[in-house]
């Protein structure tokens, strides 16, 4: 399904209809202040056939459940680190969505690793594929960040591979 989007323009006795091409829909999406009301227009072009609507999209801070599910598994990855971007968003993300994201894409998993204290997590399955991912730099965002936990912490400076891992564990549990 190919999504249109029209501007209409009206002085109250001439109306007209402009077609609005997707580049300059993404613009004004982004443009436009970012309000509760448009919730239902943002859960509709969650869907869009352009990744660049899709991304202005993930970079709002009103999305709702539906909008949310739909960009955490957009085929674009820009869209979905864009979405992570959003601190309004990230407490909205199911431990699973997140955990999808996380060992979607090592990028995608250092950014999650970097900001895990904005995620409303119940379950250990994120921290532990995070703790264990093969990507050094995944293992040394969350060693560099003290909210990953002291448990966590004291396991990446005993057991990781990396000797610079390991040192930044430790150094955030003195």
């Amino acid at each position: 399904m190919t999504t249109t989007a029209k501007v209409t323009l009206s002085d109250g006795n001439r109306t007209f209809a402009i077609e609005v091409p997707a580049h300059s829909l993404a613009y004004l999406i982004a443009s436009l202040p970012d309000s509760a009301e448009r919730v239902e227009v943002s859960d509709f072009l969650a869907e869009h056939h352009d990744f660049a609507v899709r991304l202005a999209v993930a970079g709002l801070e009103n999305l709702s459940t539906t909008a949310i599910e739909r960009l955490a598994v957009d085929s674009s990855l820009s869209v979905v680190k864009q979405l992570l971007k959003s601190k309004a968003t990230r407490p909205k993300l199911t431990s699973q969505q997140v955990l999808a994201i996380a060992q979607r894409d090592p990028e995608l998993a250092g950014f999650v690793a970097a900001t895990i204290e904005d995620f409303s997590l119940d379950d250990d399955a994120l921290l532990s594929c995070l703790e264990s991912h093969p990507d050094t730099h995944v293992r040394a965002k969350l060693a560099g960040n003290p909210f990953a936990g002291n448990a966590v912490l004291r396991r990446i400076a005993a057991n990781d591979v990396d000797a610079k891992v390991r040192e930044t564990a430790a150094e955030m549990l003195t």
